[in-house]
């Protein structure tokens, strides 16, 4: 350490500014991310939300809360929230297969079953084995009267 013109010692070998920013924040987000789990378990789907959003201005950078984020809106009946964000989310990650899919999942529920269908396709060509996208997208082929694809897609 060596002094500098202020009154109190300056430490000449410490960490970058953004380490020491990570080892406080890190802890706290982990802590806001635990706290939206917790409360997706007691389905209190409001509460998580807000915990999400706390992470998410923190780190806006972490999909996966993100996308969390989508399913809390998605059960509080907020479809045109979850929409908006997952479109946002998708645009920001485009080839983010499960994020294609949180978008076709919101615009299914919005009725809006043409529409998912591209963002469903898009998730398959990344990535076919995301969690029940071919049901999703065969159920949207099959609503949207083009069986003989919902019947190739499910055999």
């Amino acid at each position: 350490m060596t002094r500098s013109h202020l009154s109190y010692p300056v430490e000449t070998t410490r960490q970058p500014a953004n380490a020491a920013a990570n080892a406080i924040i890190a802890p706290i987000v982990a802590s806001f991310l635990l706290n939206a789990r917790t409360m997706n378990a007691k389905n209190a789907q409001t509460e998580r939300a807000v915990w999400l959003q706390a992470a998410l201005t923190i780190r806006p950078d972490l999909v996966e809360a993100a996308l969390e984020l989508v399913d809390a809106l998605l059960k509080q009946g907020r479809r045109d929230n979850a929409t908006q964000l997952a479109a946002e989310i998708v645009d920001q990650n485009p080839q983010h297969a499960s994020a294609l899919w949180h978008l076709g999942y919101a615009l299914q529920l919005a009725g809006r079953h043409a529409d998912a269908i591209a963002f469903y396709e898009r998730a398959h060509v990344i990535d076919a084995d995301v969690p029940t996208l071919r049901n999703n997208l065969a159920v949207a082929y099959e609503l949207c009267n083009r069986e003989d694809q919902a019947l190739a897609l499910l055999e």
